[in-house]
């Protein structure tokens, strides 16, 4: 489509160049049609440049004096010697001679709006602490410096301090040509806005990726408000093009999300392609959105969600360093942006207070988590101040309320996430120590300094408070309160397991008591009784991809180490199905190339208590448990080891032995294929199913035994049990926990070394 002919010049050319040539950075020659357009054979339409932003008109000099004044005298009462502006002209630093008074500083508070231009209070001190919150269409910034505060009295417009948005506008012809001033040039080597319409997926694919987030992503986070987000998304897939950038963000971000809990044989009968392409497909499409809306400088919360997202769904993609140093960005994005303030203290809406707390919870929590695994201590800046997120469903929350929401006595779709938030304020209550170890603030359960007592104490009030508020509510019929509840009880176990730890008495060089390794091996089998439920139960399927980050390594180990004395017994049959179930799904992917600290220590060390056992079983001449099939597979996994290291000697840690030529069977053996009777290990399929689930406090779990994929009867006899036990002989001496401790916070910094960890994400 051309425009009006009136536009025309008196040549009968067109003052600017047609749409096509602007966009492929040609000469146009300005007629109607075009010639470019005319061989390209294409409409040619041309369109009136956007104007130039208005400039401020200069102030009149007597104006400007009037304001400097001002400025001087705000910076005099600020503690700096106005006298010495002279040398700081000369590039000398001015001194300060005092520190800002706390009572000097004062507060913006916005308005309940989202929308609403901003309102400037004066004399308004928070009780949430000091500082100046800035908010205009939903943008914010929060002001914690004193001589940001003072001067920006004077700023007569929320435009001059609030940071240049994401804006909403949408991708012109020429915006890749614009200047980057938001800082993106830190993820991608040219930084530039690209137009991003034509790497949606269909209206249909779109939604079928919305409720998969829905359903396997969004429960587990919860800082979106999915009401809200599906009717702008709905309104999006009307027309593509002109999505505001804040939320074609979020929108990839989500498609990411979305494809975590989904299994590579859904995503190819849903999208007839690979889970791996598609990941890769829309990951690097959410990274050019955030480019596209500005994400290091932006203001917007929108943004900040999708970045979150991005962040939450690229945990195996990129290594935990990686992810740490992107969820420090998010946490500072933030703090700028006022969330670490409560937002009910800042004048905000309820609606836009609530979402604010929950988006700083999971971030602080996200960072949390990642800090671990790089083996780096976050800290909880400033949280004290921001409220726990409000006990309600999406439904009871709405952006034009002006109420705060009646909080439930029961279970909600924010359960599992403040179990997770609740055990963070016991652990930041009762953490005496803020230093940036690997520990954190587990440091006051782990430190053997603190009396028993005072530890059982504190673990036993956390379980009471946990199952008044939300445990008892949970209906374990419903898939995300079956695992709200059993991570309810895996929290607390752990806390009891990391306070009766091994390590306590090692460190004092004392042996650890006959009745604590008895409750140190109770506790372990209830931890991977846990985990394993929970990984065998199909209705809990959708939220593996959580699950799997917090692998019960720690108990395993130990009841490993308590394996090689417990020989015999019922407690050792059952054992040995539970770290076989646990330990096959963790090394169901185990091969040659390369191989891990942490899976070689623990494979020697299962196969030692498995050889105690075999050696325990023939001296007593009763036929030992049936062999885990773990144990064959790590007997396949140390034997490559070994061919691939000749160079390594018998001093170090890995397991070496010389393989059988001709496989024995041991005396004991069932013939291959038998089922194993419950006297020999545990209950058999059906029966086990319902004994797990007794074994969990005594909770039931609601599961039918249709739930459960336990198998006593994956059993491999060909190995020769003799060279086990003559090449792995029954070592009774100590284990060194400090060394186990550093394997666990090695094998967390070099998770997933399979997949190009080490490049940083590439924005664009």
């Amino acid at each position: 489509m051309t425009s009006p002919a009136s536009n025309t010049g008196l040549d009968g050319l067109r003052p600017h160049s047609c749409v096509l040539c602007q966009k492929r950075k040609v000469k146009c020659d300005r007629t109607t049609p075009c010639s470019g357009c005319v061989k390209a054979q294409v409409e040619c339409e041309y369109r009136d440049p956007v104007p130039p932003r208005r400039r401020k008109k200069k102030l009149p000099e007597a104006a400007m004096v009037a304001r400097l004044r001002r400025y001087e005298d705000v910076i005099r009462k600020a503690g700096i010697d106005t006298s010495l502006l002279e040398e700081d002209s000369r590039g000398e630093s001015l001194p300060i001679r005092q520190p800002i008074s706390a009572e000097s500083r004062l507060e913006y508070s916005s308005p309940p709006s989202f929308n609403a231009p901003i309102s400037v209070p004066s004399g308004n001190t928070s009780k949430s602490g000091p500082g100046k919150f800035i908010s205009r269409e939903g943008r914010s910034l929060y002001l914690d410096n004193n001589l940001w505060k003072s001067v920006s009295n004077e700023l007569q417009d929320a435009e001059g301090i609030l940071p240049e948005g994401s804006t909403d506008s949408i991708l012109g012809p020429n915006e890749h040509e614009v200047e980057d001033a938001n800082g993106d040039f830190l993820f991608v080597g040219k930084p530039s806005r690209q137009s991003l319409t034509h790497l949606h997926p269909d209206p249909l694919q779109i939604f079928k990726l919305w409720q998969m987030f829905l359903d396997g992503v969004n429960p587990l986070t919860k800082f979106i408000h999915a009401p809200t987000l599906q009717q702008q998304i709905l309104n999006a897939t009307s027309d593509l093009s002109s999505i505001s950038r804040p939320l074609e963000a979020l929108m990839f971000a989500i498609y990411c999300a979305a494809l975590l809990p989904m299994q590579d044989d859904e995503a190819r009968k849903s999208f007839h392609e690979s889970k791996s392409t598609l990941m890769a497909r829309y990951r690097q499409a959410a990274q050019q959105a955030l480019v596209n809306a500005g994400v290091l400088g932006t203001s917007d919360l929108m943004v900040l969600q999708a970045f979150l997202l991005f962040i939450i769904s690229a945990r195996l993609a990129y290594s935990p360093h990686v992810l740490w140093s992107m969820s420090g960005i998010c946490i500072r994005i933030g703090q700028r942006i006022g969330l670490h303030r409560d937002g009910s203290k800042l004048g905000l809406s309820v609606f836009e207070t609530e979402m604010r707390r929950r988006i700083w919870w999971r971030s602080m929590v996200t960072d949390t988590t990642i800090g671990h695994m790089a083996g780096c201590e976050s800290f909880f800046s400033d949280t004290e101040d921001v409220k726990l997120p409000s006990n309600v469903n999406d439904s009871a929350l709405d952006p034009d309320m002006t109420e705060p929401p009646v909080e439930l006595a029961g279970a909600t779709e924010m359960t599992f996430c403040l179990l997770g938030y609740e055990m963070g304020v016991w652990l930041l209550k009762n953490s005496k120590s803020k230093t940036s170890t690997f520990d954190g603030y587990w440091q006051f359960v782990n430190s053997s300094s603190v009396p028993l007592d005072q530890k059982d104490q504190l673990i036993d009030e956390l379980e009471t408070m946990l199952e008044t508020r939300y445990v008892r509510y949970c209906d374990p019929s419903i898939p995300l309160h079956l695992v709200s509840r059993i991570v309810a009880g895996s929290v607390v176990t752990l806390a009891r397991i990391r306070a009766h730890h091994p390590r306590r008495y090692q460190e004092k060089g004392e042996e650890v008591p006959q009745a604590e390794r008895e409750l140190l091996f109770k506790l372990c089998k209830h931890l991977v009784e846990c985990a394993n439920i929970l990984f065998v139960t199909r209705k809990a399927q959708r939220f593996f991809w959580h699950i799997d980050f917090h692998f019960p390594w720690e108990s395993i180990i130990v009841m490993l180490s308590e394996l090689r004395h417990r020989s015999i017994g019922k407690d050792v049959a059952e054992g040995w199905v539970l770290v076989n179930t646990a330990l096959q799904r963790q090394f169901k992917s185990l091969h040659q190339p390369r191989k891990n600290p942490l899976h070689l220590a623990v494979a020697n060390l299962a196969i030692k208590a498995w050889s105690a056992h075999v050696a325990e079983s023939e001296r007593r001449r009763v036929p030992p448990v049936p062999q885990p099939e773990i144990i064959t597979k790590f007997w396949i996994y140390t034997q490559g080891y070994k061919s691939s290291n000749p160079s390594r000697t018998t001093n170090d840690t890995a397991v070496h032995f010389t393989p059988a030529t001709t496989p024995v069977k041991n005396k004991y053996s069932f013939p291959t294929g038998q089922r194993a009777t419950p006297s020999d290990t545990v209950a058999t399929a059906s029966e086990g199913d319902t004994a797990l689930q007794n074994n969990i406090n005594n909770q039931s779990t609601g599961l039918s035994p249709t739930d459960w994929n336990y198998r006593t009867d994956s059993v491999n006899f060909d190995l020769d049990m003799s060279a086990i036990t003559e090449l792995y002989p029954t070592d009774d001496s100590p284990m060194n926990w400090v060394e186990w401790d550093d394997l666990i916070q090695q094998f967390q910094q070099q998770k997933d070394v399979d997949m190009d960890m080490d490049l940083p994400p590439s924005f664009g």
